[in-house]
């Protein structure tokens, strides 16, 4: 019960109340996101697919698919179309297979293990709430770009690293794998200190170069894409293209057929 409470707490805030506190206008509500129709996902998959039944086994390539003149800078809202589309079939074999039977192993198998049994009900808890949001995550991605966009990545590969740090042992509980000081060498904690130390000047050179000229990016893009966010180009690269050509049609019927 506490914790229905603290998610309907948290819901308020973040929907309600700080976008109050800092005069933030709400656009589109989410009631208005709860719709029968598809959203032109419907059309984009047609455009998915039939790249993928033109090139099967192998695909049109990484990217690819965001640089025909159908999708411009887009994805299709469905990790497998798109992984047939850009990587083809035996390598969406290979990662539905890998990530499927991981995902199987995370709800079938580990709770039958030795280890599971000597967890406290803290970490159960904890286990099964990752559990279910990689589970989550795997559906989402059917009809949405969940495994493209950076920040729900991020989201994801925490929750794996979470999964994968309480699974990696069968004999111990998940409190006791966590190294001792003197397990870890002298080597190890200067390598990471650097990689720290390195990626923390990259992204702070980053933020100094890229910080003053965030505001005008947006309309730097708008003429190319119709938008200041195009889904899959989250940087000031571009993928060049012919203004009049690169257009998204209107109906499926407009898509040319490919050669």
């Amino acid at each position: 019960m506490a914790a229905w409470a603290g998610g309907l707490v948290i819901y308020l805030l973040t929907h309600g109340v700080i976008p109050r506190l800092l005069a933030v206008e709400v656009v589109q509500p989410i009631t208005d996101r709860l719709t029968l129709d598809s959203s032109g996902r419907w059309m984009l998959w047609q455009v998915a697919a039939q790249e993928w039944w033109h090139t099967p086994w192998l695909g049109i390539g990484p990217m690819h698919l965001a640089n025909i003149p159908t999708l411009p800078n887009a994805h299709p809202h469905n990790i497998v179309l798109q992984w047939l589309a850009e990587w083809g079939v035996i390598a969406t074999l290979a990662w539905v297979l890998l990530l499927g039977g991981w995902l199987l192993h995370l709800l079938w198998r580990v709770p039958q293990g030795h280890a599971y049994a000597a967890w406290p009900e803290t970490q159960r808890t904890l286990y099964w709430g990752v559990c279910m949001g990689l589970w989550g995550s795997a559906a989402q991605s059917l009809v949405d770009g969940n495994l493209v966009m950076p920040y729900p990545q991020t989201v994801i590969v925490v929750l794996a690293g979470l999964a994968l740090g309480m699974t990696v042992s069968n004999t111990q509980p998940w409190p006791n794998l966590l190294p001792s000081s003197g397990a870890v060498s002298r080597r190890s904690v200067v390598t990471l200190r650097l990689v720290l130390l390195c990626s923390g000047a990259v992204v702070l050179h980053h933020l100094w170069v890229m910080t003053p000229t965030l505001e005008q990016r947006p309309d730097q893009c708008l003429p190319f894409c119709g938008g200041p966010l195009p889904p899959r180009l989250w940087s000031q690269g571009m993928i060049a293209w012919d203004d009049d050509l690169y257009r998204l049609p209107l109906r499926i019927s407009d898509i040319p057929s490919a050669p």
